[in-house]
């Protein structure tokens, strides 16, 4: 009933704006009209006066007053056919328009007319009969008639009201991951596994969903899932492949390679998995063989530390020492070749933390100091969403003795 008054409240003082013109009559005119009279009087008052003072000359008087005549005249000129147009008596206040139908006719008329309108209109494409529905009954909207963002926001309104209910937490996660929205998924999964326990289910959507989150890097939290995980499940492919991944990611090759190698051989040879997995095992093995290639031919130990498409290793301080027992040309060309290619390969995808930790210390290695500083600001940006990782080149660069 408060919001039926409000809108006729609302129609009649619209409908007053809108009609006011038309009840102005000609009495208001005439009275504009005099307004004016008394303005040009009071001006040539004023011409006397300065002519008086001897601020004009008499010319210059005498002009004056003729302009004010003019206008005077043209005034009185449009008030006489303003009154000939609507009538031809003083007495008659109101004019009358065509036909004989007074203003305040055509105003009562419209008044009246205008929310007619409104109302047939509204009932012809309005929805009158559509009882009202506060915000409580739309947020328990059927789930069946609900849309993907209606039952997320409905979930996270009574995670809000309840945030220790856990089961809600791990409804909500695999929906966020849908979505693409893996930093809150890596964040409800956490919350599931904090209130209702360690499964590997869990573990493997907090750890996967963390991992897209920042861009590929394996995070600690990622790792230490993993690794419990692989308590439970000792030979997760899943486990076993992401921990291999952090350890290149922390320049530990060996390790890496050994973890990988463990992948193969418990797993069948129609894994979908496998093929990926050999080129890594290849592309470290290529790594551990350049370590020792002073007998090869510069070309073929850089070719051998390329890797595959995934973050690759790159040259160590180990491996530009290793090519000391080269000629002085042959060495720098073998130094030359490896660094810069795994310079432009960081360029190209610079998520690997590893790749840039060996570029830093080739550099290093190399007299390179500048280059050194530069790749460090490059690897710091290319990883500024990770705190683990800055801290980590903080270290690197302490070590080496850089200052930024």
């Amino acid at each position: 009933m408060l919001l039926w008054i409000l809108l006729a409240a609302l129609t009649a003082v619209v409908v007053t704006l809108v009609l006011r013109p038309l009840t102005l009559g000609a009495g208001e005119v005439r009275d504009a009209s005099s307004a004016d009279i008394a303005v040009y009087k009071d001006q040539l008052a004023e011409i006397d006066t300065d002519l008086d003072r001897g601020l004009i000359n008499a010319d210059e008087a005498k002009s004056a007053r003729a302009e004010l005549s003019r206008r005077l005249l043209k005034r009185a000129e449009a008030d006489n056919a303003h009154a000939n147009h609507g009538g031809s008596g003083d007495s008659e206040v109101t004019p009358r328009l065509t036909g004989g139908m007074s203003r305040d006719v055509l105003g009562m008329a419209l008044g009246l007319a205008l929310p007619m309108i409104a109302i047939a209109v509204y009932l012809n494409i309005g929805s009158p009969g559509l009882p009202a529905q506060p915000h409580a009954e739309r947020i328990t909207v059927a789930p069946e008639n609900a849309s993907a963002d209606e039952l997320i926001a409905k979930v996270e309104a009574q995670l809000r009201q309840n945030p220790e209910d856990g089961r809600g937490w791990e409804v909500l996660a695999p929906v966020y991951r849908r979505f693409e929205r893996y930093g809150e998924a890596a964040n409800a999964y956490a919350q599931a596994i904090r209130l209702l326990g360690e499964t590997p289910e869990r573990l493997a959507g907090f750890a996967q969903s963390d991992i897209v989150a920042q861009n590929g890097l394996v995070s600690e939290r990622a790792r230490l899932a993993y690794q419990r995980l692989l308590n439970i499940r000792p030979n997760s492919p899943e486990a076993l492949y992401w921990l291999a991944q952090a350890k290149e990611q922390d320049g530990n090759m060996s390790g890496a390679l050994a973890q990988y190698q463990r992948m193969l051989d418990g797993a069948p040879k129609d894994a979908a998995w496998r093929s990926s997995v050999e080129e890594r095992v290849a592309a470290l093995s290529g790594l551990a063989q350049a370590k020792s290639s002073a007998q090869q031919t510069p070309e073929a130990a850089a070719d051998n530390s390329s890797g595959g498409s995934v973050p690759a290793p790159g040259p160590t301080a180990e491996d530009v020492a290793a090519a000391s027992e080269m000629s002085a040309e042959d060495r720098g060309q073998f130094i030359n070749q490896m660094v810069n290619r795994l310079a432009t390969r960081l360029k190209e995808n610079g998520n690997d933390a590893g790749g840039w930790k060996r570029l830093i210390r080739a550099y290093m290695v190399m007299g390179r100091e500048s280059d050194a500083k530069q790749a460090l600001r490059d690897a710091r940006k290319n990883f500024a969403r990770s705190e683990r990782m800055q801290m980590e080149f903080d270290e690197l660069a302490k070590g080496l003795g850089l200052d930024s």
